[in-house]
């Protein structure tokens, strides 16, 4: 069964790919999340409120468990790349420590995942990156606000 892409949208809620229709904004030229149309049509009685409907639905709260899951799983090098000098955990098929490095591109578009701040690649100490993941986010007290 192939996993369902989540989408991290503005509010921090998440939603499926599928569901999302996008536009390119023209200031960065990126593409955005333009509307989202869920199957449930997002008015459900759940106590929400009229600004914030799915706030205590419990389809968006499984939605939210699965898109932070999906976000924080080992990639295959084979089903996506990472985003190019980004922090991220690599995992090796022939070293069992993950350790943290960063995908780097040249200006020939060829890529290579590089050791943490070192010019020195993976390949080049004869380790073979497997799979990747984002980082974790660092560590923060949570306070009465929170």
């Amino acid at each position: 069964m192939n996993s369902v892409k989540m989408i991290k949208l503005e509010d921090g809620d998440y939603a499926p790919e599928e569901c999302c229709t996008f536009g390119r904004n023209f200031e960065t030229g990126e593409m955005e999340v333009d509307d989202v149309s869920l199957p449930c049509g997002g008015d459900c009685s759940c106590g929400g409120t009229f600004e914030d409907p799915c706030k205590n639905c419990v389809i968006q709260k499984i939605m939210n468990e699965y898109g932070e899951q999906e976000e924080n799983r080992w990639i295959p090098v084979d089903e996506k790349l990472p985003d190019p000098d980004e922090y991220i955990l690599v995992s090796f098929e022939n070293f069992s420590v993950p350790m943290i490095g960063r995908y780097t591109v040249d200006d020939k578009d060829s890529g290579t995942f590089r050791m943490g701040d070192e010019n020195d690649s993976f390949i080049e100490n004869d380790l073979f990156v497997n799979a990747w993941m984002p980082l974790l986010k660092p560590y923060k007290e949570e306070t009465d606000n929170d």
